[in-house]
Order: structure tokens, then sequence, then C-alpha cells
């Protein structure tokens, strides 16, 4: 709050200062124009020019005076003047001397400070009585002495005046800023303070006051000062001012009122003291305080702590309800007794609470309770279905001041405890349903792995001497989905499973490890251990030797099994499992036999694949992988055609590794798919080098792949990412595959071989002959060459049959339009065989074992010559 200073009072009487100095000089000029006149008529011409000149210089510095609308500057010359006038008629004594002494007094009042003005005025009427006498020196010491006198006692007078005026004017400063301090203290406060004349009745308030009550600015007393109470609080705000006054003691008090400006009900706090005079009450002191936001506070913190004591004790009984359900010993039909008694403490009234639990047929009630006393009840739902109900009475009426029969806080509590009952329901159900899912197979319903290997493990913790571990897998089983559907599938597994599990001893178990895996715990009945293992294998084979019926369909049911006798050195479930798949995955490997017993030497093999396959992936690291290349040649001349690319490994500890020893671990690791993908591109860079230093534009050069190149990639687009890499024409590359590949994966396989050779790459059958022959794979294939297995060509020279083989199959190519090569050639014998057959390229030792690429390099610039422009 600020105030504005007002300005001082010379400046707001300046204008009618200088009207005044106008006035009495411009009524002076007019007087002294007679005695002018006179003057000039009476043959004094010098004195009226004197008088004349006087007036004009007058009338410019009340004109000057008039135009800056200010007294100081030119009035205060205009009063030099009037002095010099005065002085001047006083010395010629002049007879108009009393003429000019007025309005020289007049321009000494509005010009000089009033110390100054005082002082001149007084010495100059002091004066006049000697100068008319006729002395003029005693005039003028008289005019002196009075100037100093009176000086010196306007001097003190100024001095007591300003005195006082400065103590006023610092007193009235700190009464404003008193004000201006208090006003805002009772803004901040929402306060206002008043006061009320008890002998006038008459009630005046601060502006803060009305703000804080709302109430306009029209006069007020007693009565209507109060009448903005709320009606409620109206008589006790009466009675304590009453009170207070007939006591003498201060009145305080806190209620309610009614703002008339907008209706809004506040709480305000008053408090007011009294001033008396003779015993009488003279007037009353107070002020009046907004406290709506502490009230609501106190009213929050109240119903707050209410709410928490009511908290304190319901979560005292859920903590306890908690402890019950958690404790997994005892299941929750033995705990209803102990749940009901926790329900009644967490009550308002716990002394005439009862309590009632029933649930899955089950119910327990505490003491007193009754079926007709007002009751508040929750309903137990689990899965979605209502099991029991949760139930609290009173066994008297409430206290009458309560509202309704229970509080909303009870309500909820109820529905919490249901609800949790309901949800250690749920967890029961669950839990059972778990067990039964964890330990049982859900298709078959027989022991799944978890619940298998549980019993596998109480039997070798006991005496598992004489029994044996069987992990039998069912082949073909994609199959059978593929063929007739997964729902059919899922119905061989069942009856699979019933037929091995039909009629086994106490002491056996049969289990599903998932997929087309079965496990089966069998006794031995023989000693000999061998002859017990065919014994336990067979009765595989003899449950599942008739082909089973499902859904009008007779299935055929192959196996292979894995057998591992338990005992001795093999206690732990793990072990047995790890011995009994190990054997599994020798019968799988084998072409003859449908069951394999473990044996040590199964477990020294294992541990060599995982050796080889560590070995690989560090080979790949560090380029321990080398190329040889071996021609094929024309047999007509020997000139070679294309190259071989062989894949040798160099172990840094056991020398040259064949690809027979390591191939089948990588394919079986999927690492023959970086290996394949290096090979690919060595052999495709090396024969580009050759083509740009020789002329050998029609050479190829030939690389075997996997089937896992094919299952597990996208080989064409790798094989034109090469050759686009290295710049090696399509042509030139050809991609040997074995016969064994076109029974594993013949859609795939024959989708990415027309995709190759619509590139230009050509595509080879290796090994022709070796077990998987088969005429429809020439006719479904398209092959550009036709390897024929070296055992065909080793044995053609002594064997007939043999010849007529490689006969046949040089026919069947020749209507194909493919060529053969015969591989394995190591004798001129064989060559000749070979010629005379019609036969026109071979590879062999006969012409050259595998090179490493320097070598082969050299072969080409030897028997080939060089490009134009390569020396």
């Amino acid at each position: 709050m600020t105030s504005r200073r007002p300005p001082p009072a010379r400046a707001v009487l300046e204008p009618f200062r200088v009207r005044i100095l106008l006035l009495f000089n411009a009524a002076l000029i007019l007087s002294i124009a007679p005695f002018v006149l006179i003057r000039l008529l009476n043959g004094q011409p010098a004195a009226a020019l004197v008088n004349i000149a006087l007036i004009a210089v007058a009338m410019a510095l009340a004109e000057r005076a008039r135009r800056t609308k200010q007294v100081r500057g030119a009035g205060a010359a205009l009063m030099v003047f009037y002095t010099v006038t005065v002085v001047a008629l006083a010395v010629t004594r002049d007879a108009y001397i009393a003429l000019w002494l007025f309005p020289v007094t007049v321009a000494n009042l509005l010009v000089l400070p009033r110390r100054w003005a005082v002082t001149v005025n007084l010495a100059a009427v002091a004066a006049l009585a000697p100068l008319y006498a006729g002395s003029q020196a005693l005039a003028v010491l008289t005019f002196l002495g009075s100037l100093i006198l009176a000086n010196l006692l306007a001097t003190i007078v100024a001095q007591v005046t300003e005195s006082r005026r400065r103590s006023i004017e610092r007193a009235r400063s700190v009464l404003r800023e008193s004000e201006i301090m208090r006003s805002r203290a009772e803004s901040l406060a929402r306060m206002g303070s008043w006061q009320w004349d008890a002998v006038t009745d008459t009630f005046r308030p601060s502006p803060e006051w009305r703000q804080v009550t709302g109430v306009t600015d029209e006069p007020l007393n007693r009565e209507t000062a109060t009448a903005h109470v709320h009606p409620d609080d109206l008589g006790a705000v009466r009675d304590s001012l009453e009170h207070a006054i007939a006591t003498g003691t201060p009145h305080d008090i806190e209620n309610r009122i009614v703002r008339p400006d907008n209706g809004e009900v506040r709480w305000v706090r008053v408090h007011a003291e009294g001033s008396y005079r003779d015993g009488e009450l003279v007037k009353v002191y107070g002020f009046t305080q907004d406290v709506t936001d502490r009230r609501r506070v106190e009213d929050s913190l109240r119903e707050k702590s209410y709410r928490l004591g009511e908290r304190v004790k319901e979560l005292d009984c859920i903590n306890r309800i908690s402890g019950i359900l958690q404790d997994r010993g005892r299941s929750l039909s033995d705990s209803l007794g102990e749940l009901a008694e926790t329900l009644p403490p967490a009550f308002q009234y716990p002394a005439i609470t009862a309590a009632r639990i029933a649930i899955g047929g089950r119910t327990y009630t505490t003491a007193g309770f009754r079926d007709d006393a007002i009751s508040l009840d929750a309903p137990i739902v689990a899965d979605g279905a209502t099991i029991g109900r949760v139930t609290v009475c009173y066994l008297e009426p409430r206290p009458a001041a309560d509202e309704g029969p229970f509080l909303a806080e009870e309500r909820s509590l109820m529905d919490l405890i249901a609800r949790r009952l309901g949800d250690v329901v749920e967890r029961e159900r669950a839990q059972r349903e778990l067990q039964r899912l964890v330990y049982e197979d859900p298709l078959t319903g027989l022991p799944s792995r978890a619940g298998f290997v549980r019993r596998l493990k109480a039997v070798l913790d006991g005496s598992a001497d004489g029994m044996y571990l069987l992990v039998v897998d069912i082949k073909r089983l994609n199959d059978v989905n593929q063929a007739h559907g997964f729902r059919i599938g899922d119905k061989l597994l069942k009856a699979v499973g019933e037929h091995l599990s039909a009629d086994i001893g106490e002491d056996e178990c049969v289990g599903r490890l998932g997929e087309s895996y079965f496990v089966a715990l069998l006794r031995g009945s023989d000693s000999d251990g061998a002859h017990t293992e065919a014994a336990v294998a067979g009765w595989v084979e003899r449950r599942l030797a008739v082909p089973l019926s499902v859904e009008g369909r007779r299935i055929k049911v192959d196996t292979s099994v894995g057998v591992a006798s338990l005992g001795g050195d093999c206690r732990t479930p793990e072990e047995a499992l790890r011995r009994a798949q190990l054997a599994l995955h020798a019968a799988r490997e084998s072409d003859d036999r449908t069951w394999v017993a473990f044996t040590a030497a199964l477990d020294r093999e294992a541990m060599e694949r995982i050796r080889i396959t560590e070995g690989l992936r560090v080979a790949l690291d560090c380029q321990q992988f080398e190329l040889r290349y071996q021609p094929v040649v024309r047999l007509a001349d020997g000139r070679p055609v294309a190259v071989e690319a062989l894949l040798r490994w160099r172990h840094p500890s056991l020398g040259w590794q064949m690809p027979d020893r390591f191939i089948p671990v990588a394919e079986r690791s999927q690492l023959i798919v970086p290996i394949g993908l290096w090979a690919l591109r060595t052999a495709c860079r090396s024969l580009a080098e050759w083509r740009r230093a020789t002329a050998a534009d029609s050479v190829r050069i030939a690389v075997n792949v996997s089937v896992i190149q094919f299952a597990q990639s996208d080989l064409p687009a790798i094989v034109r990412s090469v050759l686009d890499e290295t710049g090696l024409p399509a042509r030139c590359l050809s991609l040997e595959i074995t016969e064994s590949m076109l029974e594993q994966q013949p859609l795939t396989l024959l989708t990415q071989i027309r995709r190759l050779r619509e590139m230009g790459v050509r595509i080879a059958l290796d090994d022709f002959g070796t077990g998987y022959s088969s005429l429809a794979h020439l006719h479904d294939y398209p092959f550009d060459q036709i390897k024929l297995d070296r055992r065909f060509v080793q044995s053609c020279v002594e064997r007939a049959y043999s010849r007529e083989i490689v006969r046949m199959v040089l026919r069947v190519a020749e209507t194909l339009g493919a060529e053969v090569v015969a591989e394995g050639v190591e004798t001129p014998q064989q060559v000749a065989v070979l010629r005379e057959l019609g036969c026109l390229l071979g590879q062999g030792f006969y012409f050259g074992a595998g090179v490493p690429a320097e070598e082969a390099a050299a072969m080409w610039r030897r028997r080939l010559p060089a490009p134009d422009g390569v020396t």
C-alpha cells in the first residue's frame, strides 16, 4: 500500500500570489499617475520623469512575473525596486513615501521568506517616525537597529517553529508507516481490526475487516455488525459477547459467518477487549481473522486421525489373517476357526461382535452368533463361482448416534477378507493344477519329465540294481502330422503311451519327455546284462509291433530305443538320462539297429564330438581351414577342365584332419554354414585369380555343399553375393550335392536348385550309387553333372556287372543331357575301360591328388597358355 506525498503549500499558492502582486502593482501605478501630472504642472519635469521611469520599470517587472507565473525572480526584483524607491523617497523626504510603503510591505510578504519579510517590514515601520520627525540619520539607525533586533527575534521564532514542524512531520511519517504496516499485516493474516463505541453504538471497522467479512461500506452498529454471523452460531456469539461485557474478560470465539457479498460460509476468529471508564464500558477494540483454511485442515486431520485408527485395527486384522493364510503347514479348511476369531476386534464394537465363516461345506462361528441379528456379509468367490460367505453381526444395537448398522470401512474390510479367502482357494487349486501340469503330461496323462525325474530319483536313492532306463523316439512323427494333421498325431502319441504303460510293475514307470520322446523305467528279468538289455528293448518293440488304430487309420509305429542300466556309477537322474539319450542318438544314426545300449565307447564318442565342435569354432577364428584342389580331366588327352575344392583342417596338435572326421560334427552343430561360406568364397576367389593369370576361361571349379546350408540359409542369395564379390562368372561354378540330401529336404532343395540354375550355376550329383540311388531323383532334379561313385570305377576292370552299371549311367546321363565324371580313377586300366565305355571325364589320384592353391595355379600355367598381354 503506497501513499503519494502532497505538493508543498508554496507551489499551490504561487498562482494566487502572482495575481495579488499584479493587482497591487496596478493599483499603485494608477495612484501615482495623477501625481506625475501635478509635478509636470508645478514645473518639476525631472521629478515627473523619474516617477514615469519608475512606473515603467515596475510595469516591466510585473509583466515578467505574469508570464512566468512565479513571484520569485521578477517578484524579487520588483520588491527590490519598491524598497529602493521607498529609501529614496525617505532620503528626499518625499510626501508619497506612505503610498509606497504599503506595496513594499505586500511584496516582502509575498516574495521573501517569512522571517525576512517580517524583519524588513518591522524595521521599515520603526523608521517612519524618525523620518517624519525630520531626522534622517536617526531614521537610518532606527531602521538598521530594528532590522537586527527583528531578525534576531524572527530567527528564534523561526527555529522554534521549524523544530515543531519537523517533529510533527516525523510523527506523521511514523504514523503513516505504522498504518501501512498494520494494513499489510492484517491483509496478510486475513485479519481486520475494528472498534465499537458503546456510548454511541457506532461500529468502525478497518477496510481489511470488510474484506474478511464481505460487508459493504454502509454505516454499522452492534446489531448490523453481527448480522452476518451464521444463524447456527449467532446465539453462542451473543452469549460470549454479553459475558465478556459483564465480566470484563476478553471476548474470544470462533464462529461461522455468511458473507453478504457472495453467500459463502467462512470460519472466523473474533477477539475483543473492552475499555472502561468509571466501571462503565466505553469502547470495545478487537479484530476478526479468517480461519477457514485452518479449520478445514483441522477437520481433515481429525477425520484422517479417526480413519487412521480404524485402518490400524483393520490392518492388524488383515496382517493376522495373512499370517494364518500364509502358513503352508495348514490348509484353509483347518484355519477357519482362527480366521473367524480374528474378525470381531477389527470392528468398532468388538465386545458385541460375532463372526461366521462358511466355505467349502465347512462352517465356523464365534460365540453368540445369531442369524436373526443385524449382520453384514460378503460372498467368497473363487474362479467366478460363490463358494462360501463371511458374516459379522452385532449382538446388541449400536449407540443411537451412529448412522447405519455398519460403517463403509467395515464393509470394505469384509469385502477384502472375502476376496483374500477366495484368492487362497484359487491359489490352492492352482497349486494342485500346477503340480499336475509339472509332474504330469497333459496329452497322455503319463508322468512328465519332471514327474519321471522325481520317480527316477526315488529309485536311484534306493536299490536300482537290475533296473533299466529306456528313452524311446517315435520315428517319422512329423510325417504323420503332415499327412493326417496334428490332431491325429496327438492321438497317436496318446495311444503309444497307453500301450507302453499297460500292465507294468509297481516299481516300473513310463513317462513322456516331450514331442516324440517317451521314457520307461523297467526291471530286467535275466542276470546276463546284454541279454537283459536286449529283452527290455524288445519289450518296446513287442508292445508296438501291431499297427495302432487312430480314428479308423492303422498307423505302424517304428521306434529307436536307447538303453542305460542303473546302479553302479549311475546314481543321478541327470546322468541316467544322459546315458540313455546318448544310446538313443546312436540308434538313430544306425542304419540297421533299432536300439543301442549305452557303453563307455559311446561316452567317449560324445566327448570327442564336443572336442571337435570346440575345435571347429577355434578353427574358424584362427583360419585353420585350407582348400586342396584336385583336377577333373578329359580322359581322351588328360587335359584338366575343372577342379574340385576339397576342405582340409590343419589342427594345431592333431595335424591334418580329413572331412569324414569333422564334417558330420560340423553339420550337427550348424557350424557347416559359416565353414561352407568360407570354402565357397575362397574357391571362387582362387579360380578368379587363375582366370586372370591364364587362358582358363572354360575351367570350372566344384564346391561341395551341405543340406544344412540349404535349410539354414538362402543359399542362392549367398552364392550371388560371393560371385559378385569375386567377379567369377556363374557358369564357372559347380555345386555338388549328395543323394542323401535329396531325401531330407526335397521341396526346399528343389526350389533353391532351380534358382541356382537360373543364375547359371551348375549342379552336380555327387557319389551317385552310394545306397540312395533312384532314377526318380534324376527325373525330378535338373542335374548338369553326375559323378559316378568310386566303388563302380574301381571294380569296373574286374567285374562286368560294374561295367554294365557304368554303361547304364552313361546312357541315362546322355538322355538327360548331363555329363558324367568317374571318381576315384587310380590306374591306367581303369582309364582304358572308362574310355571304352564312353566316359569322357575322370577324377582321381591317377591324375593328381588335391594340392594347395599355389600348386594348382602353377598347374594351370603349365598346361594352359597365358592370355594375351600376360607373361
